[in-house]
């Protein structure tokens, strides 16, 4: 029987394929930095702590300005997975950052991975509960 390595092979690829899980999202695990213009306090430093395991995302973020007032951080958790439309290599990232400081601003990001460098994201962020509402945009790489 000639075809028998031949459907063997076959039959191990097709069994090796099918454990793949899919899941095409790129580990994020790592500190990023970058930069986060805020409505209120302007231009600063952002850095993340980010620990990321299947589609979940946990770790800290810290941001800081020029004017210290506007200085928060805290922890974080959220996920990372394959956006639903547009472009399938896209991997969505949400979260939500609440502050250890009393009084300090929950905030909601969303943010997009560039598939150009799966070391580099840009976002946005809105506040969840905040007298004075401030909302603005961040662009963060991991070296």
């Amino acid at each position: 029987m000639q075809w028998r390595p031949w459907w063997c092979a076959v039959a191990l690829a097709v069994v090796v394929l099918g454990c793949s899980n899919g899941d095409t999202t790129s580990d994020l695990t790592g500190t990023w930095t970058g930069t986060i213009q805020d409505s209120q306090a302007g231009r600063g430093i952002l850095l993340l702590s980010l620990s990321h395991v299947n589609t979940q995302l946990t770790g800290s973020w810290q941001q800081t300005f020029l004017d210290a007032r506007h200085n928060t951080g805290g922890t974080l958790s959220g996920t990372a997975s394959p956006q639903l439309s547009g472009e399938p290599r896209d991997v969505l990232i949400t979260m939500i950052w609440s502050p250890t400081q009393a009084g300090a601003c929950t905030f909601t990001v969303e943010a997009t991975l560039d598939n150009n460098d799966l070391d580099h994201f840009t976002g946005t962020y809105a506040p969840v509960d905040c007298l004075q509402p401030t909302s603005g945009s961040l662009d963060v790489t991991r070296p």
